[in-house]
């Protein structure tokens, strides 16, 4: 069972990969977050990515898509990143997952909009 907390919007699409995924996007697809150092979605839990290292992102959520080709989306804002980054931080990998629920493919470049849910997990 996993517990609603609150939505969000993307940002920083345009400096990732969230405008070659778009199209593909659907509400309901599953992201992965994670924080710069810490990546849940990998098995060696440590962001590759060199975007990732950027000091804009240090105290940011990072969004990505999950399955065989993950794609960094973009980030949360800092006041989202908040609350949910003490828990990241803290090795706390599984409380949180997200879905995508809204993807604006109306627009051109970074006028794109992307919005997740964020949900508490259960403790299993």
């Amino acid at each position: 069972m996993r517990i609603y907390y609150k939505e969000c919007f993307i940002e920083d699409i345009y400096h990732f990969d969230a405008l070659d995924v778009l199209e593909g996007l659907k509400i309901g697809d599953t992201v992965c977050l994670f924080y710069a150092d810490e990546d849940p979605c990998y098995k060696d839990s440590f962001c590759k990515d060199p975007r990732c290292k950027d000091p804009r992102y240090k105290e940011r959520i990072m969004v990505k898509t999950s399955g065989n080709e993950e794609k960094i989306l973009g980030a949360l804002s800092i006041e989202d990143s908040k609350s949910m980054l003490p828990f990241l931080k803290n090795k706390w990998k599984k409380l949180f997952s997200g879905q995508v629920c809204f993807a604006d493919k109306t627009k051109k470049g970074e006028n794109n909009r992307i919005e997740i849910v964020i949900y508490i997990n259960e403790n299993k």
